[in-house]
């Protein structure tokens, strides 16, 4: 912070004292500081062991050069550890405007503004803001004759990219930092650029033409020292966390110009080198001071120039900015409602819109400007025209806002700005025809184009004027301006903060310490803009704590997202009511792609908002068409599809269908993809669908209970059906378990209870296989005792009609480690009373026991009931599954048994045949490293090794950090290794 006597110092002009006792002065020169400093140190060189010498003060120095000046300086809050943002200061620029008008005896008198570093940002701001048409302060840029930049930042600063700005803004790396201004600098960097080009815009402006000199420095700075506190950097330099990258540092930017000539010098306005460095710049030590006589000089020349400029002012009584355009200022202004005060974020789209908006004597006659944004509702599209059309109103001479949401509204708004410019016009046709043929600058703002079925083309005028901003959900339109378009995300995640914070009257003081809880809010409303909005309001009212909110949020997560804040309100009030609208466009169609489409987004609510991989419908397709004419009586199985879970499918998979067709589901997908209600992803060559969190969560609660009954019965004949591919599910299983996860997230009980159970209880012991081969072992096993307790069973007591239940509980068992034989020999019993000695059901109960018996130490019971296994399924082809899976037991029982060799010949075996599945493919890796265990326990270890090396890098790229085989692969492997070293170094 600032010393305290420098807090308490008076804001505002300043008249420096004068000898004289007539005032005989004709002109005023304003001296303006630079952040984190004041008057009079700005202006004060100090020599050594000596006084201060001020060069705007001293009366031998700017004073006597021009006697005929009034001096002031101007104190502003620059402070700029608690007013950060770059707005925040620009906002200092009507405080300055204010103190100058009410300074100044008469209108007319001439003034010269001299502007150091950062205080040369807040001048040019206020410059801007004086040429408005309409502004009190115009008299104020009619009246400035002359201004003088001292090193001031125009283009920022060149050593920006290894300090970030800091090395502009002096001790800011104290206890004190401002993150902020920091980030605010980096993300407005454009907007701040486009600013200081619309002053030298006016600047240059014929009709103003006001002089300008532009100082920069020649001297390089030591970065060290301009941004290191001697006791912070002696830290630094100490720590030995930091020594090394800190040392690249210093040597890299030991030193360096902090604003070079190109950043502080202005296009076409005469600039001079200063032999100083930059905080020498607003310094110099006498009237023989080099530096000064060329800083007062230029000055001087200015006060004597100054009648010359305000005589060619005179000319032109009313002040017309000709910028390549007719006129300059705004007359007609037809907007609905004011910017919303907390707005925040989206610098730099504000700054490619306006640029690309902004007419000027470069742009191209053949091309009419626009610009259109798309995205998910609530997310501030809307808003953003309004900041727009509010920062560039003075730019046209008309800014109409036409809401387009209905033919009737358009038509209406369209009719009402034919009359705002005088004339009677019957429909759109006409009024477009008007503002075609208007020749001063209009912006059109055309809001809400939100039908995918509409062409809105027909809302464009004709010809090149003019430029028009379109907002819209459906991603499509832009087509209109293919060049210039933004598909609008959310905010970033410190402007989100920073949102929330605002929204909720949280004072900005005491942010920081809200900072971890806001942090946790921002994360589970994924930056939506509304969103953040809703959950601030919320907060402000009482409803709860900031804390509190995300607990709040997961037992009360329809009525948050209904909450409608009582001021400044968007269109739709709330989150859920601006996706409902889209919703009401597809169910106000009627046509066959709507219908899908809302089928699909059912689907898609049931499941994760993660990314699908749309394969999974053709997979699904293509497997519900073994089941389309089988009964429930005749697969006879509790845990088999039938034809009734086939009918439950949307429409959009017919299995009656010979051959697949993706038309209706490309055209259902993408009905949600125009609308913005979800997102198309690209996932190793093929597509998926992702959706934002909050629409998800508000696709299902659009839903009645017996819509999501519905709904999840259809999802889960979906995924069941989607997993029976073998071959292929594999490739997508890291996309699949987040949608498995969320499927299961629900009262198990009251499905079962409230569905006819031969189609529920099917869909959950499939789901349950899907549990246990993606290894989520716990899941499973509370799912278990869930169905158990729900179905009246005894977990230990096996029935002939249940057996697929207790084949469940049996693997569960087994990956627990907690195998069961009496449970696994009751269910063989059954089922070699009742099934052929091949029956598959039969062989499987089997191979089950054998490997419990391995796992129990019973390794002869296992190896024979392994052997008569795999005796039976030879006569299935070589490279069949079930086969496979059966000699891949065998061979580990072998290992078991010490049988080393005939273990590895097996494997061998299997590896070789399994070499044509993908690389990734799951079983293919648990037999590789089942040879390499093998491998190890009999001493090739380097075989070992390069087995398990390539292993564990698909393992890696396949499986989360934590997966059980991922995790066996890793250990083994650095068993081998650390052997590999022991034999190394013997």
């Amino acid at each position: 912070m600032l010393p305290a006597s420098r807090n308490q110092r008076l804001l505002g002009l300043q008249q420096v004292p004068s000898d004289n006792t007539v005032d005989n002065t004709t002109i005023d020169i304003i001296a303006i500081h630079g952040l984190d400093t004041g008057s009079p140190r700005t202006w004060e060189y100090r020599k050594n062991g000596g006084s201060a010498v001020n060069w705007i003060s001293d009366g031998e120095m700017l004073p006597a050069l021009v006697p005929e000046a009034r001096i002031y300086t101007y104190e502003w809050n620059a402070n700029c550890f608690q007013d950060a943002p770059v707005q925040t200061m620009f906002g200092h620029a009507d405080k300055f405007l204010a103190c100058v008008a009410g300074e100044q005896a008469s209108q007319s008198r001439p003034i010269i503004f001299v502007a150091s570093c950062f205080g040369g940002l807040i001048l040019a701001e206020a410059m801007c803001r004086a040429a408005q048409e309409g502004s009190p302060y115009r008299h104020i840029l009619l009246s400035t004759v002359g201004a003088v930049f001292l090193a001031t930042p125009f283009g920022g600063s060149d050593a920006a990219s290894q300090a970030q700005w800091l090395v502009t803004v002096k001790g800011i790396m104290g206890e004190q930092s401002s993150d902020q201004l920091v980030r605010d600098l980096k993300e407005k960097h454009n907007f701040v650029r486009h600013r200081v080009q619309k002053f030298a815009e006016i600047a240059h402006a014929d009709s103003v033409r006001l002089p300008v000199r532009c100082f920069y420095e020649t001297k390089k700075t030591k970065l060290l020292r301009k941004l290191l506190s001697r006791n912070f950097a002696a830290k630094l330099s100490s720590s030995s966390t930091n020594k090394i990258s800190f040392g690249v540092i210093i040597a890299s930017v030991d030193r360096k110009q902090l604003v070079t000539e190109s950043s502080a010098c202005l296009h076409g306005f005469p600039r001079q080198g200063l032999d100083a460095a930059h905080s020498e710049m607003n310094k110099f030590g006498g009237p023989e001071d080099l530096n000064f006589k060329l800083v007062g000089g230029s000055i001087k020349n200015l006060v004597q120039n100054a009648s010359g400029v305000l005589k060619h002012r005179q000319t032109d009584a009313q002040l017309t900015l000709s910028v390549g355009a007719t006129s300059y200022g705004n007359v007609h202004w037809r907007v609905p409602r004011t910017t919303n005060t907390i707005f925040t974020g989206r610098g730099e789209l504000l700054y490619r819109i306006q640029k690309a908006i902004h007419s000027d004597s470069s742009s191209s006659p053949d091309k009419q400007k626009r610009f259109v944004i798309t995205g998910l509702g609530g997310q501030g599209k809307s808003e953003i025209c309004l900041q727009v059309a509010s920062q560039m109103r003075e730019e046209f001479w008309g800014v109409f806002w036409v809401d387009v949401d209905k033919v009737s509204t358009a038509e209406s708004d369209f009719i009402a700005i034919a009359k705002l410019l005088g004339h009677s016009v019957g429909g759109i046709p006409d009024a477009l025809h008007i503002l075609a043929s208007t020749e001063q600058t209009w912006l059109l703002i055309l809001d809400n184009a939100d039908d995918p079925n509409f062409d809105y083309q027909m809302y464009f005028p004709s010809g090149t004027h003019g430029a028009v901003l379109m907002t819209s959900r459906v991603s499509q339109c832009k087509m209109y301006s293919p060049e210039q378009f933004e598909a609008l995300e959310g905010l970033g995640n410190e402007d989100s903060k920073e949102l929330l914070l605002k929204a909720a009257n949280i004072p900005k003081e005491s942010w920081r310490s809200y900072n971890d809880q806001a942090e946790t809010v921002v994360q589970l409303l994924a930056s939506h803009t509304l969103a953040l909005i809703q959950a601030g309001a919320y907060i402000a009212k009482g409803h709860c704590q900031l804390y509190e909110y995300p607990e709040v949020y997961q037992q009360q997560r329809k009525r948050l997202m209904q909450f409608r804040p009582e001021q400044a309100r968007s269109r739709y009030c709330d989150v859920y009511a601006t996706f409902e609208a889209s919703a009401e466009v597809l169910e106000q169609s009627g046509s066959e792609a709507a219908r899908d489409a809302l089928d699909l987004l059912a689907i898609l609510s049931m499941l994760d908002s993660a990314v699908l991989p749309l394969q999974s419908f053709q997979i699904a397709w293509a497997s519900s068409r073994k089941f389309l004419h089988l009964s429930h009586e005749e697969t006879n199985k509790t845990d088999r599809l039938y034809r009734s879970h086939v009918l439950r499918l949307p429409g959009f998979l017919v299995a009656e269908d010979n051959e697949w067709d993706a038309f209706r589901l490309i055209e259902a997908s993408s009905q949600l993809v125009s609308l913005s209600l979800v997102t198309r992803n690209d996932i190793d060559g093929s597509e998926g669908l992702s959706m934002h969190p909050l629409a998800h969560a508000w696709a299902k609660d659009r839903q009645c209970p017996k819509q999501q009954r519905v709904a999840w019965i259809a999802t889960g004949c979906f995924l069941t059906l989607s997993r029976r591919n073998y071959k292929t599910r594999h490739t997508h299983e890291r996309y699949f378990l987040p949608h498995i996860q969320s499927y299961l997230d629900i009262k198990i009980r009251s499905v079962v209870l409230s569905e006819d159970q031969s189609i529920v209880i099917p869909i959950l012991l499939q789901c349950g296989w899907i549990l246990l081969h993606m290894r989520q072992d716990i899941r499973l096993s509370y799912f278990l005792e869930e169905m158990f307790t729900i179905l009246g069973k005894n977990p230990e007591e096996p029935s002939k009609e249940s057996l697929p239940l207790y084949d469940l509980q049996a693997g569960s068992l087994y990956n627990l480690g907690k195998s069961d034989i009496v449970l696994l020999q009751k269910m063989v019993k059954i089922r070699e009373t009742t099934l052929a000695e091949n029956h598959p059901n039969l062989l499987d109960s089997q191979h089950e026991l054998a490997l419990a018996y391995e796992k129990n130490g019973q390794i002869k019971e296992a190896i024979a009931l392994l052997e008569h296994v795999v005796k039976i399924k030879e006569n299935l082809a070589e490279d069949h599954r079930e086969r496979l899976v059966s000699q891949h037991g065998l061979a580990c029982a072998y290992g078991s048994n010490g049988q080393i060799k005939e273990a590895i010949a097996l494997l061998e075996h299997i590896v070789k045949i399994k070499e044509n599945l993908a690389e990734d493919h799951q079983e293919r890796l648990v037999s590789q490293y089942a040879l390499a265990y093998m491998y190890e326990a009999d001493g090739q270890i380097k075989e070992a090794v390069t087995l398990l090396e390539h292993v564990v890098r698909i393992q890696g790229l396949k499986y989360e950090i934590g997966h059980p085989d991922r995790v066996l692969s890793e250990r083994l492997l650095a068993s081998c290794l650390k052997q590999l070293r022991s034999e190394n170094h013997s």
